[in-house]
């Protein structure tokens, strides 16, 4: 008891200095040995009750996030630790991200707690997340409107050039030959700045968080459709809310680069489906289109690195050839898996799937 005492001293005097919470909780008794102040800031009148695995516990945190919090806990008899728990409470009218960490001592029967507020950091990072799902979609579609008129422009100038006899105007030749050029130039560029972000895409490290997926592709979808107006697209979920470990952002840019390609390959009169899915253990994602399909030939290559199966667009779009390779990779390194159906002059379907939990 002595020691226990000791212990409890030393655990106090850091708990003065510390800006994040501090419990220390007693498993026989239930109770509460030690709590520091910057507990209270973070769970207001609800401090006492926090730590117990009891059904007030329970009823300040999100329902979406119960279960989740109550699965990682169950593992603490096991590993002695369980680090980085992250749940939202209910504060008033307010939701809180509380990052939580949880150990169990050596006398097997104390339990130490320590609790960050992470709500500021949660909200600044959800909205890069959104900031840059929503700037890739919009770089996308300039992409390919600008690369479609470009493209346009270029084979105008081609059959202009065909027309002209011997006789014909000088300088309506050179005119029509400089436009050619140019056209020809500015896609290149549009090419090469395309090529350069992909691929350094996937030397960007790779960090996964608890994630709402239908949230986060609602961004996606609410996006395309405010900028292709006369276009249908169709997002469809089993839950209102799925959760999985993820990148948010790498995922986004997965998904932006189907949708991309369903635009590219599918005429506008065509509904575009996105699906969420769930099994016990993945999330599935998947794109359908009614387009152009993919020839029997390209299958085989379509995920490889040769970028030599860029296809150009319905509207003249060109294509590096590399996306589906980066998608590839991007899934792979967040533990899942990418597959595509197809069928020429039929459609395409691409997906993807994520583990529900990591290690």
């Amino acid at each position: 008891m002595e020691q226990y005492n000791v212990q409890l001293n030393e655990l106090e005097e850091v708990g003065t200095y510390l800006k994040d919470g501090l419990v220390l909780y007693d498993l026989r008794s239930r109770q509460i040995q030690y709590t520091n102040s910057a507990v209270a800031d973070l769970v207001g009148d609800y401090v006492n009750h926090f730590p117990k695995h009891d059904e007030s516990m329970i009823e300040l945190v999100v329902p979406e996030d119960r279960e989740y919090l109550k699965n990682s806990f169950a593992q603490i008899f096991e590993k002695r630790a369980v680090q980085d728990i992250e749940v939202r409470l209910k504060r008033g009218e307010d939701k809180i991200h509380i990052c939580c960490s949880a150990y169990l001592l050596s006398n097997n029967s104390t339990l130490l707690f320590y609790l960050r507020d992470i709500t500021r950091t949660r909200a600044y990072e959800n909205y890069l997340v959104e900031f840059g799902a929503r700037k890739n979609t919009m770089l996308d579609t300039l992409t390919h409107n600008i690369s479609g008129a470009l493209a346009l422009m270029q084979n105008l100038s081609q059959e202009a050039e065909k027309h002209l006899n011997d006789s014909g105007n000088s300088h309506l030749r050179t005119y029509i030959s400089l436009l050619r050029e140019n056209s020809k130039r500015s896609i290149e560029m549009i090419n090469d700045l395309m090529k350069k972000e992909h691929v350094e895409s996937p030397e960007i490290l790779v960090k996964q968080t608890r994630i709402d997926v239908v949230d986060k592709i609602k961004i996606v979808h609410q996006e395309l459709q405010h900028i292709y107006s006369h276009r249908k697209f169709l997002l469809i979920h089993d839950s209102k809310s799925i959760f999985t470990f993820t990148d948010d952002l790498k995922l986004l840019q997965v998904v932006n680069n189907y949708l991309s390609n369903a635009i590219k390959f599918s005429p506008p009169t065509e509904p575009i489906v996105i699906k969420i899915e769930e099994t016990s253990d993945e999330v599935i994602i998947s794109v359908e289109d009614r387009g152009i399909g993919i020839p029997d030939d390209l299958q085989p290559y379509i995920f490889d690195r040769t970028g030599k199966i860029g296809r150009t667009g319905l509207n003249g779009e060109k294509s590096v050839g590399l996306g589906l390779w980066i998608c590839k990779n991007l899934i792979e390194l967040m533990g899942g898996r990418v597959w595509f159906e197809s069928e020429e002059g039929k459609g395409s379907t691409f997906c993807l799937s994520l583990p529900k939990l990591v290690d």
